[in-house]
């Protein structure tokens, strides 16, 4: 019997057969390799703002405990060129990075809350003050790596967040809904129609956002109750229960009632002051309000134009400052509060106030 010498070829069900398997191997792996890469980008993203920190710390120390100047801070510090790129942003970006605005020429003292206090930060090429390379808001950060950003802190920390340092999430809903919900930005907040008694100071949410310093609240109330004290929005001690839920657990609190805008002090720890209310100011849908604390004083403002502008509504008679948290409270079915975010520092929009 005579065999041929000749080499025996694939067939085409057998070469489609491999190309099949490469090309799933391939989309296993090519996310793979582009997360390691990213990984690697983040981890050098890490070290960069590890230097500008330990470099802005080592400027104060030379310079009686003063932090740089945001008009003067890249000049301060005096770094490589390479640690200002930020990998992922690229090389066609010669500094890729924004300092926190609210810090700067401060002394190191005058930082109430270093390690919540954002040093710097993954900075957008387009701001929204005048000088680049500046944080003024939390839009100027941007969340390039993965959908977070890498930001380091005035006591020399440095990490990467999903949350930059205005973003509050709601924990332990009690007849509310968030949205978006638990655990994720803070934005608008209603009671569940099916959940509590209606009419009852039942239904609640708390803050996840330690304020130990100087912060704020900003929200809207909504359409404005007829009968019934209808949402609340306030300050609470930190050291608070969790499920804490009606405004009568909040020491600082805003409130409606019948159509007004009502303050609210109550007797415990974080504020001794006896139990008052505040004569109801009537407000529309539209107006926005801030609940703020500064240097201990606690003040609810409301603005009329978008939050351009605010006006001092009340005072409260007594300072406090041991931390404190966001809360809020829902009485009726179908009330919202929206527009809510909060800060554990002050913008500049805010310096004055």
């Amino acid at each position: 019997m005579r065999y041929s010498s000749t080499p025996r070829g694939f067939t085409l069900i057998e070469l489609l057969v491999v190309i099949a398997i490469i090309a799933i191997l391939a989309a296993i792996l090519f996310p793979v390799f582009a997360k390691a890469r990213e990984k690697a980008r983040q981890t050098a993203c890490l070290n960069n703002q590890k230097q500008i920190a330990t470099a802005v710390m080592l400027y104060a120390q030379d310079n009686n405990e003063l932090l740089p100047t945001a008009d003067g801070m890249w000049g301060a510090v005096n770094l490589d060129r390479g640690v200002l790129i930020c990998p992922t942003k690229g090389t066609k970006t010669p500094n890729g990075y924004g300092y926190n605005y609210n810090i700067s020429g401060l002394a190191l003292g005058e930082v109430e809350d270093p390690a919540y206090t954002m040093l710097t930060a993954d900075g957008k090429t387009t701001v929204t003050g005048g000088l680049a390379n500046v944080v003024y808001e939390v839009s100027d950060v941007e969340q390039r790596h993965s959908g977070k950003a890498v930001m380091s802190y005035v006591d020399g920390h440095v990490e990467l967040t999903g949350r930059p340092f205005d973003v509050m999430s709601w924990q332990n809903l009690v007849n509310c809904a968030a949205t978006p919900p638990t655990d994720t930005t803070a934005g608008v907040l209603t009671r569940n129609a099916t959940g509590g008694t209606n009419g009852a100071w039942d239904s609640g949410a708390v803050g996840t956002v330690a304020i130990n310093g100087d912060g704020y609240a900003v929200y809207q109330l909504g359409a404005a109750g007829t009968n019934y004290d209808v949402a609340a929005l306030g300050f609470s001690a930190a050291s608070a229960a969790a499920t804490d839920a009606g405004k009568d657990t909040m020491s600082y609190s805003m409130y409606d009632y019948g159509g007004d805008a009502n303050v609210h002090v109550v007797d415990h720890a974080l504020d001794p002051s006896p139990d008052s209310r505040l004569t109801g100011v009537s407000y529309a849908a539209t107006d926005t309000w801030l609940l703020l604390r500064k240097s201990g004083i606690v003040k609810l403002l409301r603005s009329t134009n978008g939050g351009s502008s605010y006006t001092v509504i009340y005072t409260w008679p007594t300072a406090s400052t041991v931390p404190i948290r966001v809360d809020a409270s829902l009485r009726n079915s179908g009330k919202a509060i929206s527009s809510i975010r909060c800060g554990r520092f002050l913008p500049p929009s805010m310096a004055g106030l």
